[in-house]
């Protein structure tokens, strides 16, 4: 994996970068446009300095209303939060104890 596609950004899941990535017409995604993680619930406030430094300013989450609600996201001021639902709920309960299960696993792995 390219170096510059995982982010320093500590209290977020698996946060990357999609830049370099081809898109459906060929075209590439440029470096530092486009961000992808899970949960931002956790992010430290050097966390969400870092993302204001690198000019985020939307952020579009596909958590369900119920996660949202457990969980809300922690983001830069000024940033705009949108929450577009991947579903309109969690029938099979799957993303229910995802969070705990990231937080454990985050506590098991030492810090380089």
């Amino acid at each position: 994996m390219d170096k510059r596609r995982v982010l320093p950004v500590i209290g977020g899941y698996n946060f990357r970068d999609i830049g370099g990535y081809t898109s459906a017409d060929g075209r590439k995604i440029k470096w530092g446009k486009l961000f992808r993680t899970a949960n931002m619930a956790y992010l430290s406030q050097a966390d969400l300095l870092y993302l204001q430094e690198r000019n985020v300013d939307t952020i579009v989450d596909f958590r369900t209303p119920i996660e949202v609600e457990k969980e809300p996201d922690r983001v830069p001021k000024n940033v705009v939060d949108l929450n577009i639902p991947a579903m309109d709920l969690d029938r099979t309960d799957s993303t229910a104890d995802y969070a705990q299960l990231s937080r454990e696993y985050k506590e098991k792995i030492p810090v380089i």
